[in-house]
């Protein structure tokens, strides 16, 4: 029955000792416990073994273990639950005439393991009055998952049970870190109909540099990613709830302004409540979703927003996501990331562009414009880098595009007449129509291409031109064609940085090559 797990750690070990307090004559050894098929076989299978030694005087049952006692409870949910020896007394029962029962169990090494999950607790103590075990105060002075070891602090926890008629309630609290953490438990059962409900919440954790950071709490992080400089606040609750069958669990986790430092990527004011009804693989409800201040990986991102899901084969489902860059927005829609492929091929929409923020971010002496552009950057994304492959871009009205440098260009000779023909068009271009596209790989030359077509009111007595212009976009030596002549630029990258997100692009292709499983 689920209840079973309910109180595992209370009731069922203390109600098979109880049976022994009594009828045991002192100095006594424990024998096997009564077993399921003695009872009959509707109950499921009891098993104890190992060696108790048995006092009594004045009332008082003492109960000491000599030996590591086992405790075996063989059912749907199998539970077996280990008691090392200590020198005091393991239970302790109070009997007399006209009054309650009282009884107390103290155990320093306690070993459980639940369908499997192995639980550790030291300093387990327990306080109550009658014969009923599950209406009791339970301490438990260090309670550790060795599974989880590197995830989940050791916790320190204290809590009541009580009891009326077949409904059992539990209240307490929990903590950890020296009280850095801190959280409630509350929960109902009811045996008879073998129905039940028990939530943890955790407050908000406030992190701060060089006060708390998440590595704090999980230490096995710092082999998984170089976070740093983590702020804000991060909580959240985990609920249990059965009927009549297996458990069913919820996470909710919860964050608030947090902000961090990854891979060299700097994200503030990441928002939102996230709920897995499942961890492995990760399943969520639909109609997750998260907010975001700013992402920069070098270009920064702003006001990002993101509606997903996991579905049930652990695959990311990104319903809509839209972040602004340069004065514009990238998004995508209905795309479907599995953390087992190697490769996401993705079409991520450009919109509204502001060509003057684009010039501005870029650093471009003497240039301006005024204009926004759209389009699409169909991109791919892998551990191998971002491959972009026809991505174009297009103005939405006519507009403006000056380049007047306070100095001459070295790069870009003077005496050349396609050159003069050039700087003299885009002095003061009054463009129709501005285009360009993208072709390339992350670790490689970007092919571009720019179309404008347009005149200058002041040259050439207002000549319309159409100019094409190829551009091989290489980090600090981009290099600029006209016709059958190449011209060295410097550093066009940080255009195309701001017009195609390329920093932004290879930031979200590491993020979801991240998300990929650990080979086995």
């Amino acid at each position: 029955m689920a209840v079973r797990r309910f109180l595992c750690l209370s009731a069922a070990g203390l109600l098979a000792l109880l049976l022994f307090a009594v009828p045991l004559p002192p100095g006594a050894a424990a024998a096997p416990a009564p077993t399921g098929a003695d009872r009959g076989s509707a109950e499921p299978a009891l098993g104890l073994s190992g060696r108790l030694h048995v006092s009594r005087a004045d009332g008082t049952t003492r109960i000491r273990a000599l030996s590591t006692v086992r405790l075996v409870l063989r059912g749907d949910e199998p539970l077996a639950i280990e008691i090392d020896p200590a020198a005091q007394p393991l239970l302790v029962v109070q009997q007399q005439p006209d009054a309650q029962t009282v009884y107390s169990l103290t155990a320093p090494s306690v070993r459980a393991i639940l369908t499997g999950e192995p639980l550790e607790l030291l300093g387990l103590e327990m306080e109550g009055a009658g014969v009923d075990p599950s209406a009791a105060q339970v301490r438990i002075r260090r309670l550790t998952v060795p599974s989880l070891a590197g995830w989940i602090p050791p916790l320190q926890l204290e809590a009541g049970l009580s009891r009326q008629q077949s409904d059992i309630a539990v209240s307490g609290t929990l903590s950890a870190l020296d009280g850095r953490i801190s959280g409630r438990i509350d929960g109902t059962a009811d045996i008879a109909a073998d129905t039940g409900r028990v939530e943890v919440s955790v407050r908000p954790i406030r992190f701060q540099p060089r006060t708390l950071q998440p590595v704090d709490i999980a230490p096995a992080l710092a082999a998984e990613t170089d976070l740093a400089q983590v702020t804000g606040q991060l909580g959240g609750t985990v609920t249990l709830r059965w009927q009549d069958g297996p458990p069913s669990t919820v996470f909710r986790v919860t964050a608030r302004d947090l902000g961090f430092i990854v891979a060299g990527v700097r994200v503030q004011g990441l928002a939102g409540s996230v709920s897995l009804d499942r961890l492995v693989p990760i399943r969520t409800p639909p109609g997750q979703r998260l907010t975001v201040a700013l992402i920069d990986p070098g270009m920064p991102a702003t006001n990002g927003a993101v509606r997903f899901r996991f579905d049930a084969a652990g695959r990311l489902r990104v319903d809509h996501a839209e972040i602004e860059i340069s004065g514009g927005r990238l998004s995508l829609h209905n795309v479907v990331i599995d953390p087992r492929s190697p490769r996401h091929d993705i079409v991520i929409f450009a919109d509204g562009l502001d060509l003057a923020e684009v010039l501005e971010r870029a650093d471009v002496p003497g240039a301006s414009a005024r204009g926004r552009i759209s389009g699409t950057i169909p991109v791919s994304l892998s551990a191998d880098g971002v491959i972009i492959a026809d991505a174009s871009l297009t103005t939405d009205a006519p507009g403006l595009l000056r380049y007047r440098p306070a100095a001459p260009t070295p790069a870009l000779p003077s005496d050349d007449p396609r050159i003069r023909l050039l700087k003299g068009a885009l002095e003061d271009f009054r463009y129709d129509t501005l285009s360009v596209s993208l072709d390339g790989r992350t670790g490689a030359a970007w092919q571009s291409r720019l179309r404008i077509s347009g005149r200058n009111p002041d040259f050439l007595e207002g000549q319309p031109f159409i100019l094409n212009v190829n551009i091989e976009v290489v980090p600090g030596a981009s290099v600029l064609e006209l016709g059958d002549a190449r011209f060295a630029v410097g550093d066009a990258l940080p255009i195309y940085n701001a017009l195609f997100g390329v920093r932004f692009l290879e930031w979200l292709g590491n993020t979801i090559t991240a998300l990929r499983p650990a080979a086995r």
